[in-house]
């Protein structure tokens, strides 16, 4: 295979999770040329990535180019278009006689998707009960053996960007010599039922603050508003990671000891740059998250574990609101100890 186009737009969290494909497709195709196609605001999140031979997010550009190999994770339409008439040989989704269908090596993935063969309730039930991790099912796709050590999701920060963190400490008085957590309880706009609420998040906070005596960055993902009420309403000590473009956004992540995330982006930043963390969930599937031995998992304990359900939910308490404290302070000391 010399010329090998990964189609994968967005969302930004899925776009960098994918990347932990990119050190097996080298190793298996090793003078392969890669490029990325995805949308403009993802593309921060390739860059500098050495695996990756050209970013790309102009479809009418690629549409003119043939490929040896089309890598495609999307489901949508267009892309399948795309993969359809570009590629000799397709991993994916790709459109036949205007309908959308997935190669038999790829179907592990996208029989629990939005294009699944099955009904959305076969689908879904497949997905819950589903324990293999993304990386490990998309390596497998790809005809290769699942390798922690070499398949892991990939941001790779210049030195200038690195020291966009020091910087961002010494202007809030954030001290290196003392534990900093970056605390994200958001999930932006597409996933409302995962994110924790303002009074649930505030709490954390002051637990987290009393336990270990922790400095709290709050990694919103763009959620200026929700941030400034949180630490208005905080009375302790909460500082706002502002509004950075993603590699700035990278690089305060960076800084932090430890990271508390739900199932989002910043969570996939910090497995992505080896930070310590705790994960938590409830709606999406935490057997799908890999954390490379970085730290612990939380699962919120009801019946309707994995409903798949993003802006609302059935119950009058949503599932990470039922999420003691005490299983975050536990999960933190471990997580600390690896």
């Amino acid at each position: 295979m010399n010329k090998i186009l990964i189609i994968k737009l967005d969302a930004l969290g899925d776009v960098l999770r994918t990347t932990c494909i990119l050190p097996a497709l080298k190793e298996k195709y090793k003078r392969c040329s890669i490029v990325w196609l995805t949308k403009k605001e993802a593309a921060p999140l390739l860059q500098n990535n050495p695996f990756i031979d050209r970013i790309e997010y102009n479809i009418k550009k690629i549409a003119k180019e043939n490929f040896d190999l089309v890598i495609n994770l999307d489901e949508n339409l267009e892309a399948c278009q795309l993969t359809t008439r570009v590629g000799k040989k397709v991993i994916g989704s790709y459109l036949n006689n205007n309908q959308i269908y997935y190669t038999e090596d790829s179907q592990k993935w996208f029989n629990m998707g939005l294009i699944s063969k099955f009904s959305k309730k076969r689908a879904d039930q497949l997905k819950r009960k589903n324990k293999k991790s993304y990386p490990e099912i998309i390596v497998n796709i790809l005809g290769l053996k699942f390798n922690k050590g070499r398949d892991k999701p990939q941001l790779f920060l210049t030195k200038k960007e690195k020291d966009f963190g020091p910087r961002f400490l010494e202007k809030n008085n954030i001290s290196k010599d003392k534990l900093i957590i970056g605390l994200n309880t958001d999930s932006g706009d597409r996933w409302r039922i995962k994110k924790m609420s303002i009074e649930k998040t505030i709490q954390l906070a002051r637990d987290l603050t009393k336990n270990f005596d922790a400095q709290i960055i709050s990694l919103g993902e763009g959620w200026k508003k929700r941030n400034q009420e949180i630490i208005k309403k905080s009375k302790i000590k909460i500082i706002d990671s502002g509004s950075n473009d993603l590699r700035k956004f990278a690089s305060i992540v960076n800084v932090c000891d430890l990271v508390i995330s739900s199932d989002s982006l910043v969570l996939h930043l910090a497995i992505s740059l080896n930070k310590k963390l705790v994960c938590f969930f409830g709606p999406t599937p935490a057997a799908e998250i890999e954390t490379y031995n970085l730290g612990e998992k939380i699962i919120s304990q009801v019946d309707c574990l994995c409903c798949l359900r993003k802006q609302r939910c059935k119950l009058k308490e949503k599932c990470t609101e039922k999420l003691g404290h005490d299983l975050f302070i536990k999960a933190v000391k471990k997580s600390l100890n690896k």
